[in-house]
């Protein structure tokens, strides 16, 4: 009888293990709160994440400053997140739109292949170095 409980708690917890397995690498880029822009270190949302809520963010001096590579943006009542390479919000930059406010566009799993829709033809991996929403209601 204890043998057959034993065998009844391990086939449950190695279940449990494998519908929870499966479940985390799906919602990756969904981890990005409503009105947070997010960044990984690698690709597919992947890596270490840093996210922010600020209107401006500057990445200079932080892990994160020229490494992301991969993107999602949330913005809550800010409909597009601007990704620039240089740390004071100027120079080259490329643009999502937010999940919430415009619903496409929000994400970008790989920067190596261009980014945003005005950035669609630069390779942005580990270039990323402030952040800013913008187009705020």
């Amino acid at each position: 009888m204890r043998n057959t409980w034993k065998k009844m708690a391990v086939s449950v917890g190695i279940a449990a293990l494998a519908v929870v397995g499966l479940a985390a690498p799906a919602s990756a880029a969904e981890d990005c709160k409503v009105g947070y822009w997010c960044g990984w270190v690698d690709i597919n949302y992947s890596g270490q994440v840093r996210g922010s809520s600020y209107n401006k963010y500057a990445a200079e001096g932080a892990w994160i400053n020229n490494k992301m590579s991969s993107a999602s943006a949330n913005g809550k009542s800010c409909w597009y997140t601007y990704f620039y390479d240089a740390g004071d919000w100027t120079g080259a930059h490329y643009t999502l739109y937010s999940k919430t406010g415009m619903g496409y566009n929000f994400k970008d799993p790989d920067l190596r292949n261009g980014a945003g829709f005005d950035g669609s033809s630069t390779n942005w991996n580990d270039r990323v170095s402030s952040v800013q929403f913008g187009y705020c209601q």
